[in-house]
């Protein structure tokens, strides 16, 4: 990515913005082996107006696993 109000390697238009990503605890899993989190990333092209956002949710579990087949 480029910094903002600089071009791009390919001579591309600078980005309006950085890109930034927010992780929020959503506490336990609906299943309840696990704890859950909301991700949300947005990023710009050109302009305000081409922006790209994604959201997905994990879930982390504790626990420890033994490597197989090393």
């Amino acid at each position: 990515m480029a910094v903002p109000g600089v071009a791009g390697p390919n001579g591309d238009p600078p980005y309006f913005g950085a890109p930034a990503f927010y992780v929020t605890d959503l506490g336990l899993a609906g299943d309840g082996a696990g704890e859950a989190y909301q991700i949300d990333a947005y990023g710009y092209g050109s302009t305000a107006g081409t922006v790209a956002v994604v959201e997905s949710t994990y879930e982390v579990s504790q626990g420890v696993r033994e490597p197989r087949g090393l």
